[in-house]
């Protein structure tokens, strides 16, 4: 009876370091996992952080990128927008140095006429002329300025007057008395037209 105890006492041991042994194994198998999962998880979470860190990174940049695209496209802008005033300031200076004001005193003008030296409208072979101070001209000053034009290219005149006028100017050559033969430039083509232009209103009134 007692062997058969001490049989069974030792089955049982036995059982009891097996199914003690599997326990412990289990156990250190799941500690295992457990330490496996942390470690992906770890690992995970780092590479979501580096992800975050980058994208943080790249919109940093990439508004860094964006403001200096767009402080480049303000200067530019106002680089442009100053050649743009400058470019008009430009034009308007040359536009009032090429219309240049003729005589508005009357005296003044007829000393001109009758003197001998001196030009009525001395830029007018190189500019335009103000048609608003051409209109306020008389109309024998205007009859003057159209012969003065041709004058300056050497045009003989057969009226008398005419003849006075220029032949007791220092600046006059008598050279042509053919006034086709004479070629005027830009300048003194669209005065003499204004001039005319405006002789010819007042004549048809």
């Amino acid at each position: 009876m007692r062997v058969m105890e001490k049989r069974l006492i030792a089955v049982l041991a036995v059982a009891i370091i097996v199914v003690a042994s599997g326990l412990i194994f289990s156990l250190i198998e799941n500690m295992q996992v457990s330490s496996n999962e942390n470690q992906e998880l770890k690992t995970v979470k780092e590479a979501v952080q580096n992800q975050l860190s980058l994208n943080k990174h790249h919109k940093k940049k990439k508004k860094t990128a964006t403001t200096q695209t767009t402080t480049q496209e303000e200067t530019t802008q106002q680089i442009t927008t100053e050649s743009t005033q400058a470019t008009t300031q430009e034009a308007t200076q040359s536009t009032q140095e090429e219309t240049t004001q003729v005589p508005q005193n009357d005296e003044n003008a007829s000393n001109i006429m009758n003197g001998d030296d001196g030009y009525l409208l001395p830029d007018a072979d190189v500019t335009y002329l103000n048609r608003e101070d051409l209109e306020k001209m008389s109309t024998e000053e205007i009859r003057y300025a159209i012969d003065e034009i041709y004058a300056r290219h050497g045009l003989k005149f057969k009226d008398l007057q005419e003849k006075e006028f220029f032949e007791k100017k220092k600046w006059y050559i008598a050279m042509t008395d053919d006034q086709n033969a004479i070629t005027l430039n830009e300048y003194e083509t669209a005065n003499k037209a204004a001039l005319e232009e405006i002789l010819g209103q007042r004549e048809a009134k």
